[in-house]
């Protein structure tokens, strides 16, 4: 069986809040340095993958430093403000919708969560017949 992404949602994930991202076909992502390319590659990655973060950040840079934390609490790195989301509960979700030639929709994700400050084991999740 043949599927193809349709959809990306992400959700406290490193700059995006909450973002869906329509894919229709052939898709191009581009953008500006630190626009979120990688960003994005890395959240696919990391939910295809099964949950590997080894390689977070490898297309942008050999020695990417990102981790799991970084990207829930949306890491900047500037010197006023160092996270986007410095408290310490935060959840976040990666789903990836795809959809087969008889328009059956299948939604793959990641329930990312931190509690006082601790990263909880990622919980991964399949939802049938659903659409994000």
């Amino acid at each position: 069986m043949t599927m193809k992404l349709t959809k990306i949602k992400l959700i406290n994930w490193h700059i995006f809040s909450n973002q869906t991202i329509t894919m229709d076909g052939n898709t191009l992502i581009t953008g500006e340095n630190a626009s979120g390319k990688s960003t994005l590659m890395d959240a696919v990655y990391y939910v295809l993958s099964g949950g590997d973060d080894k390689n977070f950040n490898k297309a942008a840079n050999e020695m990417g430093k990102r981790d799991l934390e970084s990207y829930l609490r949306g890491k900047l790195g500037s010197e006023n403000q160092m996270y986007l989301r410095p408290q310490p509960d935060i959840i976040g979700y990666v789903m990836l919708e795809f959809e087969d030639r008889k328009k059956n929709n299948v939604v793959l994700g990641v329930e990312l969560e931190m509690a006082s400050s601790v990263m909880k084991r990622p919980n991964f999740f399949v939802i049938n017949n659903y659409s994000i």
